[in-house]
């Protein structure tokens, strides 16, 4: 668990520096402290709507480090065998964990739809963990996404599934069994995008504590090409044991 949390630490170390950096921008040169104080007080008053901005971002990063401190605490425990799930809007949740991505995926032109996430789409789950599992996985979309493409994400309320539609690196019908194996990289990944393969790895063993089961399912008829790099259709679906929809009628799958 050292690799994975380490993984995940060091990406949200470097936002919050970034963030930090630009705060202090033109005063992180100055050896005196009261001279720093008065450059940092003068990029404040010259751009207080950026200002506010990055420190919003940066309570969020600092709120992530938190959720991540708690799923990996709960992951690490050998002796805790049941996870303490509670109810939560998805809808919610997803906007709020999303919002960190938005940027990035604006960056590569990539559009995230959760429009068709139903409102009232009630799930259990323990919320630190599935965080981690969430947070791993939208960092996936940003990294193997096709530029200029659409994420269309929505629940099934008759089977209690979240699902998530994309163009992104292909996957091999060989590959769909591997994909959550610590380590694994597929064979359509190019170099300079191949990670630790820790991420995927990482999204399930957070799932399981909350009894979601997650699946891929490739539609290599789907294919596209852009810089020398294979795409295709990649359905991904995650389903949750115990949902509602609305406030009364509960269904247990």
């Amino acid at each position: 668990m050292t690799d994975d949390y380490l993984h995940n630490i060091i990406k949200i170390h470097g936002n919050q520096k970034s963030i930090v950096e630009r705060c202090i921008l033109g005063a992180e040169g100055r050896e005196n402290y009261g001279e720093f104080i008065q450059s940092v007080k003068k990029n404040i008053q010259e751009n207080p709507d950026d200002f506010a901005e990055d420190i919003c971002a940066l309570s969020k990063e600092i709120r992530l480090v938190d959720y991540h401190i708690g799923g990996y605490n709960l992951l690490r425990d050998t002796t805790s065998i049941l996870a303490i799930t509670d109810n939560h809007n998805l809808r919610n949740f997803l906007l709020g964990l999303s919002h960190l991505f938005f940027d990035l995926l604006k960056k590569k032109g990539v559009t995230f739809s959760l429009y068709n996430v139903g409102e009232n789409f009630q799930c259990s789950f323990e919320y630190e963990t599935f965080n981690i599992a969430m947070h791993s996985f939208l960092e996936n979309i940003v990294k193997y996404s096709k530029p200029y493409s659409k994420v269309a994400v929505y629940t099934r309320n008759e089977t209690g599934e979240l699902i998530f539609e994309m163009e992104s690196i292909r996957i091999e019908k060989d590959e769909v069994n591997k994909i959550f194996d610590r380590g694994f990289s597929g064979r359509c990944v190019p170099e300079d995008l191949r990670g630790s393969g820790i991420g995927m790895y990482q999204l399930k063993k957070a799932l399981d504590r909350s009894g979601i089961s997650a699946q891929v399912f490739p539609d290599l008829s789907q294919n596209s090409e852009a810089d020398g790099i294979k795409y295709a259709k990649n359905t991904f679906t995650f389903h949750f044991p115990k949902y509602s929809i609305g406030m009364y009628r509960t269904k247990l799958v």
